[in-house]
């Protein structure tokens, strides 16, 4: 759930063409090299969603919330096309349970949960979810939030959504309950602190890269690669040299440190450094330090690590992708989300390790614990938890990648 500001950038474009490596499993990607298609993959709760070619929405998963963009049902294990109409997209992002995409023209449309307005739309228009088990409130079908903004790109949180307008300037919804809105102020709306309409964060920092997590804090990058964060710091994972209290504002990240991306995980932070090693700081994305704690409120350095072209992180881990295509995984491997075996939470890697099976990825994408990524020839396949058809399969997670049907 991380993006660029300016215009689009595709994850596909870091790769021109990459070459696909024979695996033994069938759910492997085959060994035909062709190139990759420049198509994007978002990631977000426990749902997953991609665009076509001719710019349909394709999302697969839970849809409980909505978050499909087509019904809410329990699940959707089969890819099934968001019913936007004719209205095509040139990008997506994915939330906690909510989706939001842009069209050529620059103007947002979201659907799913929009409890906290960050789906776009004011939370007096929500209708139940059907099964409201977290009294969830859903806008089910997708719309266009009403504003005159019009956005190069947006990027979506567990409660937030952000966009970096072509007006200029980077304008965010959604909950504010740890100041995630970033403006210093206590934004609210029926009485609860959030925003259904974009709010304008300061001008300065000027951020041109921005990742939001599956927890309540945000960071993003300077032109020059300076980090700032803000948001919930209750396991340090802002960065700022403190444990605790939330930043309502963009606050510089400690040490000084410049930074070619920054991914945004649960209760952790990482970011690649200018030689493309990975920086991490917060809990669980760490090795244990003094005393057995894997917490850190400054940044620390993955060691015995490849350089990365880009960078994901979920709740519990991290990957990162190499100009060569292979992926390496570090963290706690709590539902195979790192491709590895054994599985479970006593399962940690300190250091990045290489997923098995010899696939090349052109892009990957994650969030909480299952990651995505895709191959040359543009297919979609992905690994980890998936109890709500997150994998395309009746399982409860997989190490190994499984193609997604319908995309």
């Amino acid at each position: 759930m991380s993006h660029h500001g300016g215009r689009r950038l595709p994850f596909a474009a870091f790769l021109a063409i990459l070459a696909v490596q024979a695996c033994s499993d069938s759910t492997a990607p085959d060994d035909v090299p062709r190139p990759t298609t420049g198509l994007e993959l978002a990631m977000g709760g426990r749902h997953g969603c991609r665009l076509a070619a001719d710019g349909r929405a394709l999302c697969w998963g839970r849809a409980d919330a909505g978050q499909l963009g087509i019904d809410i049902t329990p699940l959707r294990s089969t890819a099934v096309q968001v019913s936007s109409g004719t209205t095509r997209f040139t990008s997506i992002t994915a939330g906690g349970l909510h989706t939001c995409a842009l069209t050529a023209e620059g103007r947002a449309w979201c659907w799913g949960e929009n409890g906290a307005g960050q789906a776009g739309f004011p939370t007096t228009m929500n209708q139940s979810c059907g099964e409201p088990i977290h009294g969830w409130q859903c806008v089910p079908a997708p719309q266009a939030i009403e504003t005159t903004l019009r956005f190069d790109a947006l990027v979506a949180g567990s409660a937030n959504t952000c966009g970096f307008a072509r007006e200029g300037g980077l304008y965010c919804w959604g909950s504010n309950a740890a100041g995630q809105l970033g403006t210093g102020t206590a934004e609210t709306c029926e009485g609860a602190p959030c925003s259904p309409t974009p709010v304008a964060l300061p001008a300065e920092p000027a951020l041109r890269t921005l990742s939001l997590g599956t927890a309540a804090h945000l960071c993003g990058l300077t032109a020059a690669g300076a980090a700032y964060c803000w948001g919930s710091n209750e396991a340090g994972q802002l960065g700022i040299d403190t444990v605790g209290g939330n930043r309502d504002v963009p606050t510089a990240v400690t040490g000084g440190l410049r930074f070619t991306a920054i991914a945004v995980g649960g209760e952790h932070t990482c970011a690649l450094a200018t030689d493309g090693k990975p920086w991490c700081w917060g809990r669980d994305i760490l090795p244990p330090g003094e005393g057995g704690a894997s917490l850190s409120a400054t940044p620390v350095a993955i060691g015995n690590s490849p350089s990365f072209v880009s960078l994901i992180t979920g709740t519990w881990a991290a990957c990162g992708l190499t100009s060569t295509g292979t992926v390496h995984c570090w963290g706690i491997n709590a539902h195979g989300e790192m491709g590895l075996t054994p599985v479970g939470f006593n399962t940690r890697h300190d250091t990045p390790q290489e997923m098995p099976g010899g696939a090349r990825w052109a892009t990957i994408a994650g969030t909480w614990a299952t990651f995505c990524g895709l191959d040359a020839a543009g297919e979609t396949w992905c690994w980890g938890h998936g109890a709500d058809g997150e994998l395309g399969v009746p399982t409860h997670h997989s190490t190994v990648p499984v193609r997604i049907g319908g995309v």
